[in-house]
C-alpha cells in the first residue's frame, strides 16, 4: 500500500469519526514510512483528539523535524503545550507559526487566547492582557479576508473561548466587546443556514422559558442555578432545558423530571430544536465556559435572551439582552460593567439548596488557614498578603489545594516561595493539599480554622460550603461582581467585620480571628444563627418570575 493511499484512507476514516481505525492504520505503517511528516502529523492529531497530549507532542515534533517549515505543526505543538500548562512554550510555538504565516488568523487567535493559568508576576499579567487587546483588534481589522473560508472559521470557532481573560483582574469590558464582535462575525458566517427567532404572539397561556447548559450534572454552575429550573412555578411557566453535555447523574435526572428536557451532541440539531420551540426566554447558565454557549449566543433564538452568572462577566454578545445578577454582589456603579441590561435579583440572586445548612459541629486545626479556591484565581499581588498574615501568626500554616494540572501547582509554589523566603517565612508553613473528592474537600474545610478568600475572583459555592460549616471567611471585595460573591454572603449574615476595605485590613481581620478567641467565637455563632438566610431563598424565584411576566410583551 502506498503512502498516498494510506494517508487518503486515514483521512476518510477521520471524517467519519473512526479515530481508532485510523490510528491503527497509521501506526502499522509509521516505521515503513518514517520519512512522512504528514503521517506523524495525523497520528498527533488523533492523540490530541483523545487528549493524550504527551503522545500527540511526540508525533508533532517528529513531523516538524521532517518538515521544519510547517506552521500548522508548530501551531499544534503550541496547542499541546497549552493544554499541558506550559503557556510560555505554547506562546513560542504559536508565535513561530504566526511568523511563518502571518495571513492565517488561527495562529494569532490561538496566541492571544493562550493566557497562563498561573502568572509568574504582575508584568506577565500585563503582557498577556496587552497581547489579547492588540491581537483581537488585528483580527477585526482583517476580518473580511478570511470570512469566506469555512474550514478556517470552524477551526477558530472551536479552538478556544476567552474564559481566562477576566481572570487577569482587570476591567475587561472593552476587550469583551471586541471579542464578541469578532466571534459573532465568524460564527454567523460559518452557520449561515441558522433560522433566527421572529417575533410571534405566543398563543400559549404559559410563558415558555428555556435553559441551556453543558453542565446539567453535579457541577458548581448547575448547583447554583438548579432551582431556577426546579422551583419556577410550572402552572405559569413552561420550562425547557437544552443539554449539550455528556455527563449524567442524579441532578441530570432531577432536571429531566422538572422540565421538557432535550439532549443532543449535534449543535446544528440543538439550534434547530431551540428555534422550533419559539421560546419567550432562552437563559444561559453561563456564556464563555464552552464554545457551544458562545455559538448559541451569536444568534437570536428566543424573543428575550439572558445569561446567569455561571461565568460572572458581561458576554457582550449583542443578542444577549439581560445579565441576571445579585443585588448584594453588584457595586453602586455596576451598570457600566455590562453590555447587557442588568437585572439584580434579591440578596445572592440564587436560590441555593445546601445539604450542609444544618451542619453544627465546629471542628478545626487550631493553627490552620485554608485558601479553598482554584489556584488560577490567585494573582501575584496576593502572595505578599498571605505571607504577611503568616508573619503575624508564627504558629500557623496556610493550606492550598493542588490544581488538576501538576504544572500549575509547581508554578504557584515557585512563585510563592520567592515571596515567603524574602519575608523570612519557613517554607514548611506553605502546604499544598492533594486533590480529593467532594467529601474530602469538605473535610479540608472542616479541619481549617479560618478561610481566606481570593481578591479578584472570590469564592461562590466554596464560600457557601465554608459558611454552611460555620467557618469564618475573610474577604476583600473587588470593583467587579466576580470579586464580590463572598462579600454578598457576609453582608446577608450581618458580618461586616469579616469584610476588608484594603489589604492591610484583610491581614488584620485574619490575624484577629486567629488570636482573639472571643471575636472568633462570636463570628462562628453569628454564622450558625444566620446562615439559613443563604439557602432556599424563594424571594429570588418570585422576583425572577415577576421579571419573566413583566418582560414577556
Amino acid at each position: 500500500m502506498k503512502i498516498d493511499n494510506i494517508l487518503s484512507e486515514s483521512k476518510n476514516l477521520l471524517i467519519n469519526n473512526k479515530y481508532n481505525k485510523a490510528l491503527t492504520l497509521l501506526e502499522l505503517n509509521k516505521f515503513k514510512f518514517c520519512d512522512s511528516a504528514e503521517l506523524f502529523f495525523l497520528i498527533g492529531n488523533i492523540h490530541f483528539h483523545f487528549e493524550d497530549f504527551d503522545k500527540a507532542l511526540i508525533n508533532f515534533k517528529t513531523s516538524l523535524s521532517l518538515l521544519p517549515s510547517n506552521p500548522f505543526t508548530m501551531n499544534n505543538i503550541g496547542m499541546c503545550y497549552q493544554r499541558k500548562g506550559y503557556q510560555s512554550l505554547a506562546y513560542n510555538f504559536f508565535q513561530k507559526a504566526k511568523n511563518f504565516n502571518n495571513e492565517y488568523p488561527l495562529f494569532l487567535y490561538n496566541l492571544i487566547n493562550n493566557f497562563p493559568k498561573i502568572y509568574k508576576d504582575e508584568n506577565e499579567v500585563e503582557k498577556y492582557s496587552s497581547l489579547f487587546e492588540n491581537g483581537i483588534n488585528n483580527l477585526l481589522t482583517n476580518l473580511k479576508k478570511f470570512l469566506p473560508h469555512k474550514l478556517l472559521l470552524e477551526e477558530m470557532i472551536y479552538a478556544f473561548t476567552n474564559f481566562s481573560l477576566p481572570y487577569t483582574g482587570r476591567n475587561v469590558l472593552k476587550n469583551q466587546k471586541l471579542y464578541a464582535q469578532f466571534y459573532e462575525s465568524i460564527t454567523r458566517s460559518y452557520f449561515q443556514d441558522v433560522k433566527e427567532y421572529k417575533i410571534l404572539k405566543n398563543s400559549n397561556k404559559k410563558i415558555k422559558v428555556g435553559f441551556f447548559s453543558n453542565f446539567f450534572w453535579n457541577h458548581t454552575v448547575n448547583k447554583e442555578f438548579l432551582n431556577f429550573v426546579i422551583k419556577t412555578n410550572k402552572k405559569k411557566f413552561d420550562i425547557f432545558t437544552f443539554y449539550f453535555g455528556t455527563k449524567k447523574d442524579h441532578l441530570t435526572d432531577l432536571i429531566k423530571n422538572n422540565s421538557k428536557f432535550y439532549k443532543s451532541s449535534n449543535l446544528q440539531e440543538m439550534i434547530i430544536k431551540i428555534y422550533e420551540e419559539k421560546l419567550d426566554y432562552l437563559i444561559f447558565y453561563d456564556i464563555g465556559m464552552t464554545q457551544e454557549s458562545q455559538i448559541l449566543s451569536s444568534f437570536r433564538l428566543a424573543k428575550t435572551q439572558c445569561m446567569l452568572w455561571g461565568h460572572p462577566v458581561s458576554s457582550c454578545f449583542k443578542n444577549i439582552d439581560y445579565f441576571i445578577s445579585s443585588e448584594l454582589m453588584e457595586p453602586a456603579d455596576s451598570n457600566k460593567h455590562y453590555n447587557e441590561k442588568l437585572l439584580k435579583l434579591p440578596n445572592l440572586g440564587i436560590c441555593y439548596s445546601n445539604d450542609l445548612k444544618d451542619y453544627k459541629e465546629i471542628s478545626f486545626n487550631e493553627k490552620s488557614l485554608l485558601v479553598n479556591q482554584s489556584l488560577f484565581k490567585i494573582l501575584p499581588r496576593q502572595d505578599k498578603y498571605f505571607s504577611l498574615i503568616l508573619k503575624n501568626l508564627p504558629d500557623f500554616k496556610i493550606h492550598f489545594i493542588n490544581s488538576t494540572n501538576i504544572i500549575e501547582t509547581k508554578k504557584l509554589k515557585k512563585r510563592m516561595k520567592k515571596v515567603f523566603i524574602k519575608d523570612g517565612i519557613d517554607l514548611k508553613r506553605l502546604v499544598f493539599l492533594e486533590r480529593t473528592t467532594e467529601q474530602g474537600f469538605l473535610n479540608y474545610i472542616k479541619k481549617a480554622k479560618i478561610i481566606l478568600d481570593t481578591f479578584n475572583w472570590s469564592g461562590g459555592l466554596t464560600s457557601l460550603f465554608s459558611l454552611s460549616m460555620n467557618k469564618p471567611v475573610v474577604t476583600l471585595p473587588s470593583s467587579f461582581m466576580r470579586g464580590r460573591h463572598t462579600y454578598a454572603m457576609l453582608k446577608l449574615l450581618d458580618l461586616d467585620c469579616l469584610i476588608a476595605n484594603d489589604e492591610q485590613q484583610y491581614i488584620d481581620i485574619a490575624t484577629k480571628l486567629a488570636v482573639d478567641k472571643n471575636f472568633y467565637e462570636e463570628c462562628c455563632e453569628k454564622i450558625k444563627n444566620n446562615k439559613f438566610k443563604l439557602f432556599d431563598d424563594m424571594e429570588v424565584i418570585k422576583e425572577f418570575e415577576k421579571f419573566l411576566i413583566k418582560n414577556r410583551h
